[in-house]
């Protein structure tokens, strides 16, 4: 991923050619947009481990109501686990929730108000350089675009996978300690 601000590595912006240039403004956009795709896979999964992380709390939270009911003066070693298997998984909805909710993204293209310039449209220079220095900023802008959305696909890939670790190890020892739990009790 390069760094912000990127210029355009060449000795002299005026030989470059618009069909090349152009042909590298064409590719640009399209990695953009395919970073634009894998940030919707990313809160698309996020989303489902969420929907899914919400219902198996929602069945944990009534366990422990109808336990707490059924039995009020008496509460076992299996409610407390659950209420706190419940906690755990609530805060890891609420890192999921971080990766799901709006996120800040640089969008492919740009709003006229920002190219309408007289240093955007060429007013200073010739005619026939005005067309390649357009697309030329518009190459370093979508540089700039693709580290940025780059940088924040990958904090959103990180979370989202923490997460599902989290997931992974606290169904793991929540299955090891039942077991136990229950080989204990009917033993």
């Amino acid at each position: 991923m390069e760094s912000q601000n990127f210029k355009i590595p060449v000795s002299d912006w005026t030989e470059v050619g618009i069909e090349n240039a152009k042909f590298v403004l064409s590719e640009a956009q399209s990695y953009l947009r395919y970073l634009s795709d894998v940030s919707g896979r990313i809160t698309a999964r996020a989303f489902s481990i969420l929907t899914v992380l919400a219902t198996i709390t929602s069945a944990l939270i009534a366990f422990v109501v109808k336990q707490a009911l059924d039995s009020p003066s008496t509460s076992n070693f299996i409610t407390y686990y659950t209420v706190a298997i419940v906690i755990a998984l609530i805060m890891i909805m609420f890192a999921l929730g971080k990766v799901v909710m709006p996120r800040l993204y640089m969008p492919v293209g740009r709003s006229p108000v920002e190219l309408c310039n007289d240093e955007m449209l060429g007013v200073t220079l010739e005619k026939n350089l005005s067309l390649v220095a357009l697309i030329m900023n518009e190459i370093e802008n979508n540089q700039n675009k693709i580290a940025f959305n780059e940088r924040q696909n990958a904090e959103r890939q990180t979370l989202l996978n923490y997460c599902l670790k989290v997931v992974g190890v606290l169904f793991a020892l929540s299955t090891v300690t039942i077991t136990i739990y229950l080989c204990v009790i009917l033993s």
